[in-house]
Parts: structure tokens; C-alpha cells; sequence
């Protein structure tokens, strides 16, 4: 039998901040009439602690559904004289004033009263005694009151008793042993996940993640109870403090759906009310919003139908209480809409969940996001336990962890141990395990993670959290383990890209790009940091305009690893030896032949070749894996070495194969390609590789029309025109891109693609090219084709919201003129969408760009000249009547007025459309009040209302004309 802790309450733990024993009595005691069946309560009986002052009680009971009420006072007491009974007194006639319905007064002491009075030589009445003649006279008091109280006292042998009991050991050992959790320890065990996780967690570099929301609901904490909190004021907000409008003698129409309206909306408040209850609880889950959600929705749609119907002045504006009414209905559709999403989101899902594991691929982030999480839950006193998966050897789970973490219990008390550590800060508590697939067995966790979690549903107070590379999920934990764990996909900087990129630029000290950073390998975090790692190495402080592709992946990172590894104090080496440039490429010759995973006594054999050492601290494995190029794994003992950054792997790979003959390389890659999947990544390489080396593209070396729908080959043909170098781009690339162009199943692809490319310089298919690919074309063609592609970016996070994005921030405040004219001339060409937040977004974009430099207006606007959208045409002359009238710059307005003038009356052209007609009047008026000396005599008076419009003449066709016309009945 294990060995307990002695139970000495003189040396009971203390509780924080103030390390007090009777407020740690205090807490025991409410843990042990809670949960630790102390007493035995009714079922359906529900609890509330107090705190100082607490009323006469610690906690109370309240019993359902007679509503009687029990209460207990804990007081931390060795001796029972008559200052003792005098606290106990107090508490006892404070407790009959608060608690009307009070039935039981438990009273619970450390210590057993002595019984037996005295005689001689001074007649004393035992601690019993005097305990039973108060009892006498508390139970007098209360039936004066009309009230039949018992009062009951819990001693020491009662506290010992349930201590002892198997389901208590936690507890006991939490508050009687010194090998237990505190807030250091915590903090410690967090310190030395950070410290072994080495340079896959650097702290300086935290940015804030959406995904980290799903802890919030996992743990129930404070930050989770607020978000709920936020959205239920942004509701009440948008109803007003009156309540919703009802229009002024529509009455009879409005005021049942408003009825309706509110009192649906009451619904929905209290359920939410009910949200934020349940929040912070340890059991129970959160109540099923979206009935109420729906509903609200409904009648806000007729509320806005009968707006339409019965107040809409002049068809466009609502007045008096329409217009408050409108406002109100369209905040309270922002602020539902915002509840919604909380309530699909992943904290609401994660809320109802005992264990969760998080999964991405290799590089997304995973143990920085885990390492981030110990250390800033421990920092605000959240327990936490955290652990690598590569330090688990054997199993079972407790006995791993408990030697990890150095805890010297009984490992399977640790649960317990945890979970009454927990209890005593009132917060649930996490036990983090990252990198399942790096253990030195993947095997374990099939064998034991179930037992483990049978054991984590037993304790309130515990949850779970792991996490495993995407790859290896199916071959670390089976599909049923994974039924009992949600599973939530960690995508790195994927949605917060921006902010990620900013952060990791800073810190390396290496300048913001000057142009958009389009290409989606810059939200993976690993490649974000060896890459700026790889320009700080090289001296560089900013990124190549002609982008990041693989030839520069291959030659500069690799280049700057053996600068970093040369050094004296790592390999010491003469960095003119290229011995990575060897290793690499020896390294992916060997997994040509055997595989993406080598033995690692293979591969140190061949690094010991290049360079031979008795040091593993200076040997070329160790630095390899040190700067991630490579990483080691153990599969059934044996120990393997793979890439660590995949696709530099894939690169590797693709230029061994594509030194080959082209015979041998065909019949290769033919092979590949039967398994795509299988090979994605080299192939995807090879895509960027072939046209760099042979002018070939690997879907011509494979026979894959553009009309056969091949979605891995067309796809990575498409990736890699921005992957390859821009003198790889042939007259074939043209053609096979226009070919997919008009192929509905990837023409939105294509032209992503020619957004990724539009701002290069020199670049073959920036945006002179698409310039004249989309004037060629006519408007109708156009509309079904760009303009559509431009209407949904924001639904299939296309490119354009990232264009412009950057062209509105700090960042676009460096870029150079060519730049910009390229910038300009894309977003132009998106003013013709249907989609009116895609055209006002690029018109301010556009002004953004230009106004800096608005030298460059003139040329833009000149390109258009001959453009057949008169959208285009009307939003270029409000991007100018915008630079003219910010513009504090007398010559800066010339200039625009100069450009817009020669854009209309200068080519004898007067816009027909009013707006086209404004902008271009107030920009030459600009002009004309700044100063502008070499304009025309009658520019004022010819820019004046009104002006003659030429009727247009319907275009109908004979069969339209022809067509029979329903006149009714």
C-alpha cells in the first residue's frame, strides 16, 4: 500500500497570496462539504462559498426544491475556552439574521473536543460541555425565531476519516505533503518545457493567434466569461436604453413585429445571461443560443421589409423613428452576427470538452503556440503542467509525466495531486503534452492515452491538452482515441499574417516590404524565421523585390547556414568548402534511393565524411539539426533523420532529379506522378525546377492537357510562375496560363496568380501583362471573368483584400515608384466589379498609393483612355478629385486638374455620367483655385453646369422586338 502523508493539522498548507493556515482550513473545508462527501448531501443540492466577511458561514447548500438551507463554519481552532465559543457565538447569531431558511449548522474544527468535567480543586467544565450547552441555547435562539435548527460539530476523527478515503488523495497530499503544486512550481515546470524546446520557441516572437481562444473555452476562464460578456453588451447596446422605435403612424404595422422583436430578444438576452452563469462553472454546458439567434434574425428581416415598404422617403432615406428604427436593426444584425460567431467559434466548442488535440503540419507552430500557453496561463497563476512529447519513453502517461515534471509521489496520485491544486485556486487546471509524434515509441499513446483520459474525466478541475503533426496523426493515435478528443488545426500565421510578418521583421531588423508579400509559405512560422534569420546571416536588412522562390530558397538559405556553422565556435570550418551545400545534397541523394527518412547512423557517417570531429558539439549533424535544416525522429526505437523545413527537402530533391537525363527523369517522374499525393511535395518543386533548368513545364514532360481536370498539376503550375525565377517564364507559361484562364475550375486560380505577380518588376506576367491581357478584352467578357473573380476574394481569400491591405498600411509608405505604377495599374482594372466594398476599397487603395506620389496619376489615367467600363473610368476621376482637394500642395493640384483636363475636354470627351461629371469638375476646380496659370481661357465656364446629354439609344434586337408583350389580365 502507498505510503500517506501525516495528517498534521498544525501543518496544513497555507492558502495565497497570504500563505494563511486558517484560510487554507477555510478552503479544505469547502472542498471536502463540496466534493469530498464530508457530509452527505440531497441530490440536485446546489452550493455558494463565501468569502470575508461570509455572513456566519463559509458555504451553504441550498436544497431543491424545498429551498432549505445548510450551512457550515470552518474556524481553525486548538482549544475550546471562551474566547473560542465566543467566535463561534457571533458567527451562529449572524448566520440566523442571513439565512431565513436555515436547517443544519455544521461547525467544523481541527481538533476532537475533550470530554469529561472536573471537580476538584476548581470545578471545570470540558470543551464537550460547554459544547452542548451552547448548542442548547443556539437551538433556543433559533425556535424564538420560529426556525428548528440543528447544530452539529465536525472534529478531527471526522476529517481523517474522509481524508484517508482513496478518492481524497489529492487533496491529502496537496495539503499535508511537501512534494506538491504551488504557483512556482508551475512557473518552473513551464520554464524548462520553454528551455527544452530550444529554438522552436523564441518568446520574443509571441504573436497573438486566434486559435488560442480554444484554451479559453478548454479552461473556462476569465477571458472566455468576458468575450461572451462583450457580445451580450454590443446587443443591449444596439437596442437602446428605450427600446426599439416604432414609426409614427405606422403603428397598426410595425408595433406586433417590434412586440415580437423584443420579446424574442429578451429570450435571447437570457439565455446568454445564462451563457455567462454557466461560464465559469465546472460542470454543465452552455445553453443552445441559436433558436433564439434565428428567430431574432427573422423578425428583424420583416422589420426591414416593412421599412422598405411603408417609410422609405425619396427611395433612399428613412427619417424621425424609421431612421433610429433602421439604425437600430442594423446594430442589432452586427451584434447577433457577432454572437453567432462566438457561438460557432472554438472556445464555444472547446467549452464542452475534457481533451483536445491540436494538429498542423511540420513548421505551423505547434510547441511555440503549447510553450506560449504554459508560460502566460502561470504567469496570471492558472495551474499548468506542461511536457514534450519526445521526453514520454515507455508509458504508462503518469509514471512518464510524473518523472518529467519531478514528481516524487506515487505517479498515480499525480491526477489527484493536480486536481486538488486546482481546486484550491478556483480555476480549471491544463495538462499539456506536445509533439505526440516525436516520443520515442508513437505506440504508447495507443497503449495508455486511454486509460489516461478515463482518469482525466474523473477530476472537475483537469483538462487536456496534446498535440501532433497532421502527417503522423493517423499513425500516432487510432481513430477511436481520436473520437474522444476534439481536434482543432493549428494553420501558423495563416490568419494573421500581416501582424506575424510585421513582428518577425522587427525583431530580426530587417525593413517591412515595400511591395505585397502575397505568397502563402510566409505564414508558415518556421520558414518566416529562417528566412529572416538567412537575410540577418547575410547582412541584409530587406527582402528580394523578385520574391522568395526556390532557387533563392536553395542557394541563400543554405549559403548563410554554412556562414552561421563555419564560425570558430560551432563547426569551425572554411566557409568556402560549401560542406552544406554537400551535406544537403548527399543527404537528398540517399533519400532519392531509400526514402524521405534516413537512419541517423547513416547520415552521421556521412556528415563525419565531410567533416570528421570526436566533438558531437561541433560536428556538422549537430548544427544541421541545430539550424532546423534537418530534424531527428525514433520510430520503434530506432532513431531517423528527415528535413526539417519540408520543402527545402522537396527542392533538394527536385534538382538531383532534374540533373538527370531527361530520358531517366521522364520515366521518374511519370512514376511520381501515379502517386501524387504520395510525392506532392518534390513534384510541386519540380514544377519550379524543370522550367529554371530545361525550359519544360512538368505538366507538358507528363502529357496533362489544360482541359483534363487534374487539380495537382494545374495547381502547382500555378504556384510555381511564382516560384521560379521570372527568366523561366516562357511563351509556353503564357500559353498554359491563358489555357487555364478560361478553365472554370481554375480560372480564379490563375488570376490569384497573377495577383501574386502583378507588383515584381521586370516580372513577365506582372501588371503591364495583365494590362493588356484585360484591355483587350470587352466589357462583357470581362465582367464574366475578372470582375467576377474580383466580387468573391473575400469569400475564397484570394489576393486582392491582401493587395489591398498592404497598399493602405505603413508599409506601401516605402515603396518605390515602380511599385507603385504597378500597384496602381492592378487595382485600377478592380474598379469594374459589381461588388461595391471591392470597388470603394480600391478606390481608397488606390489613393493611398498615388497620393505620395501623384505624379504618377497622369500616367495611370492615361492607360484608360481607351477602357470601354465606364466604372473604371468614373472611380480613376474620384481617385483624382481626391488627391487634388487633400493635397496642400498648390502644384500637386496643377498636376491632377492638368491630367484629369486632358483626360476629358482635352480629347474633346465629356463623361456622360453625373458622378465621372462631379469628380472631374472639382478636381479642375482644384486646380484652377490653386493657381493653375497655363490653363484655357473658358476652363470654368466649360466645366459648369449644365451640361447637354446625348440620348442613348435602346440596343434591342429583332427578336427581342418581336417577342409578345403580357399586359396583364
Amino acid at each position: 500500500m502507498t505510503q500517506l502523508p501525516e495528517i498534521n493539522w498544525r501543518t496544513l498548507r497555507g492558502k495565497a497570496p497570504t500563505g494563511s493556515r486558517p484560510d487554507g482550513f477555510e478552503e479544505l473545508v469547502n472542498q471536502l462539504m463540496i466534493y469530498g462527501g464530508l457530509v452527505e448531501w440531497p441530490a440536485g443540492t446546489t452550493f455558494t462559498t463565501f468569502g470575508n466577511p461570509d455572513g456566519g458561514r463559509e458555504g451553504r447548500g441550498r436544497l431543491l426544491p424545498s429551498g432549505d438551507v445548510w450551512v457550515w463554519q470552518a474556524k481553525y481552532l486548538f482549544k475550546f475556552d471562551d474566547s473560542e465559543l465566543n467566535q463561534i457565538d457571533k458567527s451562529v447569531q449572524r448566520v440566523l439574521t442571513t439565512e431565513p431558511h436555515l436547517r443544519r449548522y455544521f461547525i467544523v474544527l481541527p481538533c476532537n473536543l475533550p470530554a469529561g468535567d472536573t471537580e476538584k480543586p476548581k470545578k471545570i467544565k470540558s470543551a464537550s460541555t460547554r459544547w452542548a450547552e451552547h448548542v442548547a441555547k443556539w437551538e433556543a435562539d433559533a425556535a424564538a425565531l420560529g426556525r428548528t435548527v440543528t447544530f452539529e460539530l465536525i472534529g478531527e476523527t471526522a476529517l481523517n476519516n474522509c481524508l484517508v478515503q482513496p478518492s481524497q488523495v489529492g487533496r491529502l497530499r496537496y495539503w499535508f505533503d511537501l512534494d506538491s503544486f504551488s504557483d512556482e512550481r508551475f512557473r518552473a515546470i513551464a520554464a524548462r518545457a520553454e528551455a527544452d524546446a530550444g529554438p522552436r520557441y523564441t518568446p520574443e516572437l509571441n504573436v497573438a493567434l486566434p486559435i488560442a481562444a480554444v484554451f479559453d473555452g478548454l479552461g473556462r476562464t476569465m477571458a472566455f466569461e468576458l468575450e461572451i460578456r462583450a457580445a451580450l453588451a454590443a446587443v443591449r447596446k444596439a437596442r437602446g436604453t428605450y427600446g426599439l422605435s416604432v414609426p409614427e403612424g405606422n403603428e397598426e404595422f410595425f408595433a406586433p413585429v417590434i412586440a415580437a422583436l423584443e420579446e424574442r430578444l429578451n429570450v435571447l438576452d437570457q439565455a446568454v445571461v445564462g451563457a455567462i452563469a454557466q461560464a465559469r462553472g465546472l460542470a454543465g454546458v452552455l445553453p443552445d443560443l441559436m433558436p433564439s439567434v434565428e428567430a431574432a434574425h427573422a423578425l428583424l428581416r420583416e422589420v426591414a421589409e416593412l421599412l422598405r415598404a411603408h417609410c422609405l422617403q425619396d427611395g433612399q432615406v428613412y427619417v424621425g423613428d424609421a431612421g433610429s428604427l433602421h439604425h437600430q436593426t442594423q446594430s442589432l444584425r452586427s451584434a447577433i452576427a457577432t454572437l453567432t460567431e462566438l457561438c460557432d467559434g472554438r472556445s464555444w466548442r472547446s467549452f464542452g470538452q475534457n481533451a483536445i488535440v491540436v494538429t498542423g503540419t511540420g513548421g505551423a507552430g505547434k510547441t511555440h503556440l503549447l510553450c506560449d500557453l504554459a508560460k502566460a496561463r502561470t504567469a496570471c497563476d492558472l495551474p499548468t503542467i506542461i511536457a514534450l512529447g519526445e521526453q514520454f519513453e515507455q508509458g504508462p502517461i503518469e509514471s512518464d509525466l510524473a518523472r518529467i515534471i519531478g514528481f516524487s509521489g506515487p505517479p498515480e496520485q499525480l491526477l489527484a495531486t493536480f486536481d486538488a491544486a486546482c481546486q484550491n485556486a478556483g480555476e480549471i487546471g491544463l495538462v499539456v503534452i506536445d509533439g505526440l509524434n516525436e516520443s520515442v515509441d508513437r505506440g504508447l499513446w495507443n497503449k495508455y492515452l486511454n486509460s489516461f483520459l478515463n482518469g482525466i474525466a474523473t477530476y472537475s478541475h483537469v483538462r487536456l491538452v496534446l498535440s501532433c503533426r497532421t502527417e503522423f496523426l493517423p499513425d500516432t493515435l487510432s481513430a477511436d482515441l481520436r473520437g474522444r478528443l476534439g481536434e482543432y488545426r493549428h494553420t501558423g500565421f495563416d490568419e494573421v499574417s500581416r501582424d506575424a510578418i510585421r513582428q518577425f521583421l522587427d525583431w530580426y531588423n530587417i525593413e517591412r516590404p515595400s511591395f505585397p508579400m502575397l505568397d502563402p509559405e510566409f505564414t508558415n512560422p518556421l520558414f518566416l524565421k529562417l528566412l529572416c534569420i538567412t537575410l540577418q546571416t547575410r547582412g541584409e536588412h530587406h527582402f528580394p523585390r523578385t520574391g522568395v522562390g526556390t532557387s533563392w530558397i536553395y542557394n541563400s538559405l543554405l549559403g548563410a547556414i554554412d556562414q552561421r556553422l563555419s564560425e570558430p565556435q560551432r563547426c569551425d570550418y572554411d566557409p568556402s568548402s560549401g560542406l552544406v551545400y554537400q551535406a544537403v545534397e548527399q543527404i537528398a541523394a540517399a533519400m532519392l534511393a531509400n526514402g524521405r527518412r534516413l537512419l541517423r547512423a547513416d547520415v552521421e557517417k556521412l556528415t563525419q565524411s565531410l567533416l570528421p570531429t570526436d566533438r558531437w558539439s561541433r560536428s556538422l549533424l549537430n548544427g544541421l539539426l541545430k539550424e532546423a535544416v534537418l530534424s531527428e525522429l525514433l520510430v520503434n526505437g530506432s532513431s531517423y533523420i528527415r528535413f526539417g523545413y519540408e520543402r527545402l527537402g522537396d527542392i533538394s530533391l527536385a534538382k538531383l532529379v532534374a540533373a538527370e537525363s531527361v530520358e531517366a527523369m521522364t520515366v521518374r517522374v511519370t512514376a511520381w506522378a501515379e502517386h501524387w499525393y504520395r510525392n506532392a511535395g518534390v513534384l510541386q518543386a519540380l514544377a519550379s525546377v524543370l522550367p529554371e533548368t530545361h525550359g519544360v513545364e512538368l505538366i507538358d514532360l507528363l502529357a496533362i492537357p489544360t482541359t483534363e481536370y487534374h487539380p495537382s498539376a494545374h495547381t502547382d503550375f500555378l504556384l510555381s510562375i511564382a516560384w521560379r525565377r521570372p527568366g523561366a517564364i516562357t511563351s509556353r507559361t503564357e500559353e498554359l496560363l491563358l489555357s487555364l484562364r478560361t478553365n472554370i475550375d481554375f480560372f480564379e486560380a490563375a488570376n490569384n496568380t497573377l495577383l501574386q505577380v502583378a507588383t515584381v518588376p521586370d516580372h513577365p506576367l506582372n501588371a503591364e501583362w495583365l494590362h493588356q491581357q484585360l484591355d483587350n478584352m470587352t466589357l462583357p467578357e470581362r465582367d464574366a471573368t475578372w470582375s467576377h473573380f474580383c466580387d468573391w476574394q473575400d469569400d475564397v481569400a484570394g489576393h486582392l483584400p491582401s493587395l489591398i491591405n498592404w497598399a493602405w498600411s505603413e508599409a506601401s509608405a516605402s515603396a518605390n515608384d515602380e511599385t507603385r505604377q504597378l500597384t496602381a495599374l492592378t487595382l485600377a482594372w478592380t474598379l469594374g466589379s459589381t461588388y461595391r466594398p471591392v470597388r470603394d476599397n480600391a478606390s481608397k487603395a488606390l489613393i493611398a498609393v498615388l497620393e505620395p506620389a501623384p505624379h504618377l496619376y497622369r500616367p495611370i489615367l492615361q492607360r484608360f483612355t481607351s477602357c470601354d467600363d465606364d466604372a473604371i473610368k468614373e472611380r480613376l476621376l474620384a481617385v483624382g478629385y481626391a488627391i487634388a482637394q487633400r493635397t496642400l500642395n498648390p502644384a500637386v493640384a496643377v498636376a491632377v486638374g492638368t491630367a484629369v483636363h486632358e483626360f476629358t475636354l482635352g480629347r474633346n470627351y465629356w463623361p456622360q455620367n453625373y458622378l465621372s461629371r462631379d469628380y472631374a469638375r472639382r478636381a479642375i476646380d482644384a486646380a484652377l483655385d490653386r493657381g493653375w496659370a497655363t490653363a484655357p481661357d473658358d476652363l470654368a465656364a466649360q466645366i459648369q453646369p449644365p451640361h447637354t446629354t446625348e440620348w442613348v439609344e435602346p440596343n434591342r434586337t429583332n427578336l427581342g422586338l418581336s417577342l409578345p408583350v403580357d399586359h396583364g389580365d
